[in-house]
């Protein structure tokens, strides 16, 4: 089965790769170098995040401390793990994005009742596709998820004086030792024969339930926990959250209860397993389980609560987007093309959004849209709608184009559409200029004239931002994680007209990539602020360890020199991603580094916002990608070695190809056949 390739334990921890190899010596990874994804047990973009809680950072499940940069430094043996209970609604790959995760800690105790955050040996861990186990102190732990619930298995070391207790406050991480000030507030506890229900009200009112067929008493501990008195050593346990306020929490928990774990276990198995099965692979079985995990990873966000949603609940409802910034260039074209009626749900949560907020979410999280990060992201919510579009997608596009219409006017941008700048943020223009562009491409399919060519006027002015001197961003602009070197080579729409701007484009990327240097000097822990600074100072690529520039080795194709796009995406993936709880060298950010992969070992890379798919260089020998419009992709590379990674030649359905064909035609499905061959003779580059 796939799943058996599909590795949750895949960047869990600390990075544990080889030494950078080739050019990636040369990169500096200015992110945190672990991937912060969890082990715990999913359902695919499913509600139910169930995972032991050790309070570490990023999201409740590490044994690490805060951070951002460098390696991060354990609080804890990675190996030896102490945890306090399961929690839920654990968020993937991410850094310190709100403390929203850990719902309901659940702890197995025998005898009395221990204090608070008391913690307990984690052994024993073993996990596969919606399905997590351990040993928790002297228990035995199995977990399950179903849609809407989690199901939680316990063993017992002893017959009887076996207890549960139940912590229903929202609670956030360990830091120096001392848990965070709960953010919630439990309120209206209905105690029940086997179980009970809650409201919680605070940051995010919700519905609770907790049922345990086995129970024999439940009774509250006086410090707003629960003590659900277990008969014998065997027990389950089903919890379930609803945002909806409608009382539908308890019947979650029981519908799942009723099914019974081995059940529910299977289905979730049998879940994973179809999403998967949307990508069949030709490959080593080392690189399957780099892709299959990576598509796993893929598929743990965004969280589709529609019907139990915290927003409204008359639309599909599809949140948790960490931020669109990180999802937006690999991970949400991904979804799109592979995923039948995802992209209708995510199409209806963008307009729902802007119809309830006035604006589209920068970063769409179990909160209000968080409005304090203007400078980054929102506008690129409409390149994921075009992206959509042209992917076929199914939707009220008139109104969906009137909600674009709507958040590009909004007060933030008059700077843009008046002055040509806006703020102090250089990537922020661009994000607006990107998103006239396509916008103004929806305008002319939907026979909106008038507002096509006001967004024509606009979306040339990302040439303000670049220094007519150097052919770069103006470098006294603010950048976030970056300089103006990172950000300087986005895919822009018009890259004939970019290109033209530099003295030397090649030349310039040959120095980012650091073909005109030797390798640098990676940050460890812990790190300084001025460390950090020095090392932006290389002005070089960031090697895949994060999103900032991870389009930017395809900017050599535009300029003839598919080579060197070749050689970098080699070196990048044999560099920064490998197996197992050390195989990322970076925030994995709900999936956005593991696309990326996807995308580079098939060949082809999205150009989000410009109905744009570039051909590059296959990892793979062959794949066959079941398409969300129902038809089929194969994909071919002819020739592939360890010597010959470079596609010298790419023919579309029998014909040769260009760089790139548009994405809708891709989705017409068809066959990419690549022909492989080692790179050209340095002495007369080829494309």
């Amino acid at each position: 089965m796939l799943i058996d390739f599909a590795d949750p334990f895949l960047g869990n921890d600390a990075s544990q790769l080889p030494p950078p190899q080739g050019l990636a010596a040369n990169w500096f990874f200015l992110k945190a170098q672990t991937g912060n994804t969890h082990p715990g047990a999913a359902w695919p973009l499913g509600l139910m995040t169930a995972a032991p809680y050790t309070g570490g950072y990023p999201n409740g499940t590490g044994p690490y401390a805060a951070n951002s940069c460098g390696r991060p430094r354990a609080i804890m043996d990675p190996e030896h793990k102490t945890v306090m209970g399961v929690s839920h609604l654990h968020h993937s790959g991410t850094g310190a994005i709100r403390q929203y995760e850990n719902y309901v800690i659940v702890t197995p105790v025998h005898g009395p009742a221990t204090a608070r955050y008391a913690r307990q040996p984690l052994t024993d861990q073993a996990a596969r596709p919606g399905f997590y186990s351990s040993r928790i102190g002297q228990t035995q732990v199995a977990l399950t998820v179903t849609p809407r619930a989690a199901l939680h298995q316990y063993r017992f070391a002893h017959e009887s004086g076996n207890q549960l207790i139940a912590d229903l406050r929202l609670n956030g991480l360990v830091q120096a030792g001392v848990p965070e000030e709960p953010l919630a507030i439990v309120n209206k506890v209905s105690l029940l024969p086997d179980g009970l229900k809650a409201r919680i009200s605070g940051q995010l009112p919700m519905e609770i339930a907790l049922v345990c067929p086995q129970a024999e008493s439940v009774q509250p501990l006086g410090d707003g926990r629960f003590l659900i008195v277990v008969r014998g050593r065997d027990a389950t346990l089903a919890v379930s959250i609803s945002f909806s306020l409608r009382d539908r929490a308890l019947g979650h928990a029981r519908s799942a209860l009723e099914a019974g774990f081995a059940a529910c276990r299977e289905s979730a198995g049998l879940a994973w397993e179809a999403m998967l099965s949307r990508m069949e692979l030709d490959a080593s079985r080392e690189d399957k389980i780099k892709l299959y995990s990576a598509l796993y990873h893929g598929l743990l966000k965004p969280m589709d609560c529609s019907g139990d949603a915290p927003f409204w609940n008359d639309r599909p409802c599809l949140i948790d987007y960490a931020t669109l910034w990180d999802q937006q260039k690999t991970q949400l074209p991904l979804l799109l093309t592979l995923f039948p009626d995802l992209g209708r749900r995510m199409v209806a949560s963008f307009t729902a959004s802007f119809e309830q907020f006035g604006f589209f979410p920068n970063a769409f999280l179990l909160q209000e849209p968080d409005s304090a990060h203007d400078m980054q992201a929102r506008a690129l919510t409409v390149c994921t709608l075009l992206d959509a579009f042209v992917r076929g997608v199914d939707a009220d596009w008139p109104h969906v184009l009137a909600c674009i219409a709507g958040e590009l006017d909004r007060d933030d941008n008059r700077a843009f559409f008046g002055g040509g700048r806006v703020s102090a943020y250089p990537s922020h223009t661009i994000d607006l200029a990107v998103a006239c562009h396509a916008a103004r491409l929806l305008a002319v399919e939907l026979g909106q004239d008038k507002l096509a060519g006001r967004l024509r006027q606009a979306e040339d002015l990302w040439l303000n931002e670049y220094d007519p001197r150097t052919g770069l961003l103006r470098a006294d602009g603010q950048y976030y994680e970056g300089t103006h070197w990172n950000y300087s080579f986005r895919l822009l729409p018009d890259m004939e007209g970019r290109m033209r701007l530099s003295p030397d484009f090649v030349g310039q990327l040959d120095t980012f990539f650091g073909y005109r240097r030797g390798p640098v000097r990676q940050l460890s822990a812990p790190v300084t602020v001025d460390e950090v600074r020095r090392g932006e100072q290389h002005y070089s690529f960031e090697g895949l360890n994060n999103e900032t520039d991870m389009e930017a080795p395809y900017a050599y194709i535009y300029a003839g020199r598919r080579d060197r796009t070749a050689k970098i995406l080699r070196d990048a993936t044999r560099s920064c991603f490998g197996h197992g709880r050390g195989g990322l060298c970076g925030n994995d950010d709900s999936g956005g580094l593991s696309s990326c992969l996807i995308w580079n070992m098939l060949g082809l890379f999205p150009v989000s916002g410009q109905n744009r798919i570039l051909f590059g260089n296959p990892a793979v020998a062959g794949a066959r990608l079941h398409l969300a419009s129902g038809k089929v992709l194969d994909l071919k590379a002819d020739g592939l070695s360890d010597e010959a990674f470079f596609a010298r030649s790419v023919n579309w359905n029998g014909q040769v190809a260009g760089d790139w064909i548009g994405a809708d035609q891709l989705m017409a499905g068809g066959q990419v056949r690549f022909l492989m061959g080692p790179l050209p003779d340095p002495a007369r580059p080829g494309r």
